[in-house]
């Protein structure tokens, strides 16, 4: 394009762009025409500071922690190509901070007036804070101003955690007292704080506490322990990390109260109690302190020291059916620590009293002792015996109140002592009751005989030898009547007069007596075998005929040409019926009566 004309031989060339690059020509004109073209020059001009970023401002919605930010590119280059942009972010009262560099991406080709524009996402911006963004160019050579700035708020958003944890005062076994910084707002406020703590592996706690003051006091720690404690903030935004976790160790203490402590075993006169050894923290256990009074306390009461080795302990010289009240305390080095729960522990009463031992009855080989009226399930008996050795030894255990010796040596002096026991243990030995067996009796006769003479059965035996004096009891059986007695004397024989001529059985037996026990023993024998005599009517009676007549003052019974035997009288005879009757109502009711006394023991 022709930019002069005229006769000057230079020319300033003006309003050129920077940092590009013209070719000139000139020719000259006269009146004859106009000359060729000379050679060209080319040259290129120097570039210069570009434009500052248009059209800044914030795109889209505004986050917690970022935000979108748009420009536009400079309406001049300076006659040098973008190559990148800067952005600049500044808090408010704060220091700019370049947060990024954008590279240049397309050729600049827009008109000045319709500039092109970019973007970028500004992140890991605080919550609810005032910031202000500016964004400059670079070029080959040169670097822009710094365009208009533009302001923006991040939304609000949960608050910082607080700072570290920290001891407000010494530690205890037991507790601690923790504080805290506050946190930082990030455009929602605190509203309160929570604090988890715990032992070290242990399980954890939580706490929600309010805005101020920033303390809290952790109680019922366990002594000795290593804990550890963080805090975290609270607001409507939501809740800030936990802080650093703060640990610490209380201090050792005295040991718990022991535990478990119960009744083992008791007597009359002591208990045996025991417990479960109780945590000592940060000290071992040096004694164990027990404690007993009686229930209710009086001023009388006892105090024992133990080795912590001990874990139960054997409380004596105690009075028998009290009430006592056991409690018991541990020291270690730091202290003694609190009493254990009481215990009420009861001692047992007194052994029972022994009973008063008695004979009932004896035999040759047997003694029944009986020492009671009535058996109970909660008392035993011991009943030992010593012949003339003078060694006693066990013959009966049991809840029994009467028992049969059995087995025993005819003639022979025993001792019997008798001791009761319950639950207390054995009471003491009764007084000895010295008995004697009787001796053996006689034996049963032998060779009863019956035979009929007239209206009279003669029945005779042999004499039963022994020591003692003998007497014999003669049990007669007419028809189908029952045995009777009818004959208790010392003579070997016996004439009985027939009053019924029927059939007639009779047996006979030995009876000697002696003194046993302070008392008369009857020694009876068997009886013999029955011997059977059928009775038949006498014949007629003749001159020749032995008669029979009876003597109401003798005892004989009177036979013609015969030697005189014994007969009965007839007052004599209904005399014995009735001390046979009176007998056998007297074995009727001593019968009963020993039936009574089993069911009474039962």
């Amino acid at each position: 394009m022709d930019i002069y004309k005229g006769s000057e031989v230079n020319f300033q060339l003006d309003s050129l762009s920077p940092g590009r690059s013209y070719r000139c020509r000139v020719c000259a004109v006269s009146s004859g025409g106009q000359s060729s073209w000379s050679n060209e020059a080319a040259f290129k001009t120097p570039p210069t500071l570009p434009h500052p970023p248009i059209n800044m401002r914030v795109l889209g919605k505004v986050t917690v922690s970022s935000a979108v930010i748009s420009w536009g590119r400079p309406c001049s280059d300076g006659g040098s190509a973008i190559t990148s942009y800067s952005v600049q972010l500044c808090e408010s009262r704060g220091d700019w901070e370049t947060m990024a560099t954008v590279a240049e991406q397309l050729s600049f080709s827009a008109p000045p007036s319709r500039p092109s524009s970019l973007s970028h996402t500004l992140t890991h911006l605080t919550p609810g804070t005032l910031y202000t963004v500016r964004v400059n160019c670079r070029s080959a050579v040169r670097t822009s101003d710094w365009s208009e700035v533009t302001s923006f708020s991040t939304a609000p958003g949960p608050p910082a955690p607080p700072d570290l944890l920290s001891l407000s005062s010494s530690l205890s076994a037991h507790s601690a007292k923790l504080n805290w910084k506050e946190s930082v707002e990030y455009g929602s406020g605190v509203s309160g704080y929570e604090v988890e703590w715990g032992p070290v592996g242990g399980a954890r706690h939580v706490m929600p506490l309010p805005q101020s003051p920033c303390e809290v006091s952790l109680t019922h720690l366990s002594p000795n322990t290593p804990h550890t404690a963080r805090v975290k903030a609270l607001s409507e935004a939501g809740h800030s990390e936990w802080s650093t976790s703060f640990s610490f160790t209380t201090s050792p203490s005295t040991p718990s109260p022991p535990s478990h402590l119960h009744l083992v075993s008791a007597t009359p006169d002591s208990i045996l109690v025991a417990w479960s050894v109780p945590p000592s923290p940060g000290s071992p256990l040096s004694h164990y302190h027990v404690h007993l009074l009686p229930a209710p306390p009086t001023p009388d009461s006892s105090h024992l020291v133990i080795p912590p080795s001990e874990t139960q302990v054997t409380l004596q010289n105690l009075d028998p059916s009290t009430q006592y009240t056991v409690r018991v305390q541990a020291e270690n080095g730091v202290g003694v620590g609190q009493l254990s729960a009481p215990l009420l522990a009861t001692t047992l009463p007194p052994p029972p009293l022994p009973p008063s031992l008695s004979l009932v009855s004896c035999t040759h080989t047997s003694l029944r002792v009986a020492w009671g009226k009535k058996a109970s399930k909660s008392i035993s008996y011991t009943l030992q015996i010593a012949s003339d050795s003078g060694r006693f030894h066990t013959t009966y255990t049991g809840t029994g109140v009467g028992h049969k010796l059995q087995r025993l040596t005819p003639s022979t002096r025993y001792t019997l002592r008798i001791a009761a026991s319950s639950e207390s243990g054995q009471g003491a030995w009764s007084d000895l009751l010295t008995c004697e067996t009787l001796p053996v009796g006689p034996s049963p006769p032998l060779d009863l005989v019956m035979r009929q003479e007239g209206d009279v059965i003669m029945m005779s035996w042999e004499e039963v030898g022994h020591s003692l004096s003998v007497t014999y009891e003669l049990q007669l059986k007419i028809g189908r009547q029952d045995f009777t007695q009818v004959y208790r004397s010392s003579a070997p024989s016996y004439a009985h007069t027939i009053t019924n001529h029927t059939h007639h059985q009779a047996r006979v037996r030995a009876c000697a007596s002696c003194h046993a026990n302070d008392r008369k023993e009857q020694l009876f024998s068997g009886f013999s075998s029955v011997t059977s005599c059928d009775c038949s009517a006498p014949p007629p009676s003749d001159d020749h005929t032995p008669s029979t007549s009876l003597n109401d003052t003798t005892n004989t019974v009177e036979t013609t040409g015969a030697p005189q035997e014994t007969k009965w009288t007839w007052s004599e005879h209904w005399l014995k019926l009735f001390f046979v009757v009176l007998s056998v109502f007297v074995v009727v009711i001593g019968i009963l009566l020993g039936k009574l006394f089993v069911s009474s023991q039962k």
